[in-house]
């Protein structure tokens, strides 16, 4: 039986553990995921957003969280509209927030004046979002878009040669890094661990459940710096509890979870686990409680939220 080493730091130390306290059936599973908890190591991407805060430079509101939590629904909005995949948007988000961190030295001057006025000027951001949009298109999904289009969204706002300009900076800023692992892809490996008898309804739950509190979490900009092995755990096991035992029992769960924790090598009472599971929870009763009535009339998708308020004017909006 193939034994192998991992570490994946849940929070601050090195779990380590093997593929021989697994049953067989789940080695190749433990082999994939190790491969890809290895491969996260280099999609890294660091908090770059002071939380909550608004500061002002030159006499404006630079961008925010709140300026973030905007362009990610307007991300989600235009990946649904265009009945393309969702994990496409989350893909998008995360490229955007690791070319505001990227600290490459590959980079070029001109693409560090990018990186740092991105950060400042809510026009340059709405730029950067929309490209990193338009690359996980291309490279995730099977339809042709250029960059005609996308300048189309933002009604020439953003114009095609800007769009391509900045496709090339972020792409050389994140090394041509563009296919880390994401939360669902880790989530539907974690389902693949269900005992066998387990009733497809129930992994329908996990799944619906998990995914949802994904598409909330990547619009926090408190999980920017979290892996995203952690937060597919985090989210199955709070979609987990949400099962009644007569339908999951507490063996079949026991031994479910032990081969989650086995195959990330990550503790049960893991801290950082703990706080995750919390932060998903509070953003998903915020999101119930903020959920718009459903008379509500559909949202255009085809412009940022913050476009006016980008530009000058007496009653701009209070965030972007």
């Amino acid at each position: 039986m193939y034994v192998a080493t991992v570490s994946n730091s849940s929070h601050g130390s090195e779990a380590k553990h093997s593929a021989q306290s697994l049953p067989e059936k789940h080695v190749e599973l433990y082999n994939t995921i190790s491969a890809m908890l290895q491969k996260e190591k280099h999609y890294a991407c660091p908090d770059w957003l002071e939380h909550g805060t608004t500061k002002k430079a030159g006499g404006r509101v630079v961008v925010d969280a709140s300026c973030r939590a905007k362009v990610c629904r307007w991300i989600f909005r235009t990946v649904e509209h265009a009945r393309m995949k969702r994990e496409t948007a989350i893909i998008a988000i995360s490229y955007l927030d690791r070319f505001l961190w990227s600290k490459s030295s590959r980079a070029s001057r001109v693409q560090r004046v990018r990186i740092e006025r991105a950060r400042r000027d809510r026009r340059e951001y709405q730029l950067v979002a929309m490209t990193s949009l338009y690359v996980a298109i291309k490279i995730n999904e099977p339809i042709e878009m250029d960059a005609m289009t996308m300048s189309q969204l933002s009604r020439g706002l953003q114009s095609a040669q800007d769009i391509i300009s900045c496709e090339q900076d972020i792409l050389s800023c994140l090394r041509w890094k563009m296919n880390g692992p994401t939360s669902y892809q880790f989530i539907s490996y974690i389902l693949e661990l269900l005992p066998d008898s387990t009733n497809v309804n129930i992994a329908l739950q996990l799944y619906t459940d998990s995914h949802r509190q994904v598409e909330l979490s990547v619009q926090d900009p408190v999980f920017v710096p979290i892996r995203r092995s952690n937060v597919a755990i985090a989210a199955i096991l709070n979609a987990l509890n949400g099962i009644e035992l007569i339908d999951f029992p507490s063996e079949k769960r026991a031994a479910f979870l032990q081969s989650v924790f086995e195959s990330f090598g990550i503790q049960s009472d893991s801290p950082l686990l703990r706080l995750v599971r919390k932060r998903l929870l509070h953003i998903s009763r915020i999101a119930l409680r903020c959920r718009a009535p459903q008379s509500q009339s559909p949202r255009r998708v085809d412009r940022f939220d913050y476009v006016r308020a980008s530009r000058p004017h007496p009653s701009s909006c209070k965030s972007c």
